[in-house]
C-alpha cells in the first residue's frame, strides 16, 4: 500500500488586529475583490513572505464587527483580550498595592485564588475564565512589573515615628558626654568551623556540607576608638535547659 507524500510545510501568516481591520476596509473599498485578491493585497501591503490563506482572510472579514469595537492596544496585538481582562487586572493591581501598604506578604497562589474570587464577583462564566496558572501569573507580573522580593529584618513591626523621637533624645543625651566616655556594643555570629563555599581546584571542587556550628561574639569600644574592650565569647551550655523543669549547670 503506497502512502501519499507528506504535504509541504507552509509557514502561516500572522497579522495584528489592526491589519485585519485594514483588510476589512479594503473589502469595503473593492466589493468585488475575491479572497485571493485580498490575500495578494495583504502580502504586498504588510510584506508577508507567503500570502495569507483564504481561511485567514475569511476569519478576518467575519470578525469585522468585533475589530471595530476593539481598543487601540488590542488592535496592535495578534490575539484579542476579553473585555473583562482589563477589569480583572485593575482589581488585582489594587489588591497587590493594598496588601503592600498593609504589610501583608503575598504569594502567587494567594493572587491566583484572589483572581478566582474577582471573576466570580464580575459574574464571568467559568467557561470564559483564563487559565489561572503559572503562565498567567508570570504574564501578569511582566505586564505590571511585579517582582518577588524577599523581606529582610523586622522593620515592618517598628513604629518609625517613635524611633525617630528616641534617636533624637539619645543624641541630645550623648552630646553631654565626651566621646571617650560613650561606648557602643554589638554582637555577631562566628562560624568557627565552617568551610568556604568554593575551592581553588584543577578539575572539580569538593562537595562539603556547610557546618552551622557557631558562637556569639560581643564587641565593645568607645566612640573615639581609644578604648577597645577584649572580645566577649558567648559559647554553648554544657547541659542546655531544653525542658522547663530541668536545671542547667551553667
Amino acid at each position: 500500500m503506497t502512502t501519499s507524500p507528506p504535504r509541504p510545510y507552509r509557514k502561516r501568516s500572522h497579522f495584528t488586529k489592526l491589519q485585519a481591520l485594514q483588510i476589512c476596509e479594503r473589502r469595503r473599498q473593492v466589493l468585488t475583490a475575491t479572497y485571493k485578491e485580498l490575500a495578494a493585497w495583504a502580502q504586498a501591503k504588510f510584506s508577508f513572505a507567503p500570502p495569507p490563506s483564504k481561511q485567514t482572510i475569511g476569519r478576518a472579514l467575519k470578525s469585522e464587527s468585533q475589530l471595530r469595537c476593539a481598543t487601540a492596544d488590542c488592535l496592535m496585538s495578534q490575539r484579542g483580550r476579553p473585555s473583562f481582562q482589563l477589569v480583572l487586572d485593575r482589581c488585582m493591581i489594587e489588591f497587590v498595592l493594598a496588601s503592600e501598604s498593609w504589610g501583608i506578604p503575598l504569594s502567587g497562589s494567594m493572587l491566583i485564588a484572589q483572581s478566582r474570587k474577582a471573576l466570580q464577583r464580575l459574574n464571568v462564566p467559568p467557561a470564559s475564565w483564563p487559565r489561572l496558572g503559572r503562565s498567567w501569573f508570570r504574564n501578569f507580573q511582566d505586564r505590571y512589573g511585579i517582582r518577588w522580593r524577599r523581606a529582610h529584618g523586622e522593620d515592618g513591626l517598628v513604629d518609625l515615628d517613635a524611633v525617630e523621637e528616641e534617636v533624637a533624645e539619645l543624641r541630645r543625651l550623648i552630646c553631654t558626654y565626651s566621646f571617650t566616655d560613650v561606648y557602643n556594643m554589638d554582637e555577631t555570629g562566628f562560624f568557627f568551623i565552617n568551610v568556604p563555599r568554593g575551592s581553588l581546584c584543577v578539575s572539580s571542587a569538593p562537595a562539603l556540607k556547610q557546618d552551622k556550628a557557631r558562637i556569639t561574639l560581643a564587641l565593645c569600644t568607645n566612640a573615639s576608638g581609644t578604648d577597645k574592650l577584649p572580645l566577649l565569647f558567648i559559647g554553648k551550655s554544657v547541659k542546655p535547659r531544653w525542658l522547663a523543669k530541668k536545671l542547667a549547670d551553667v
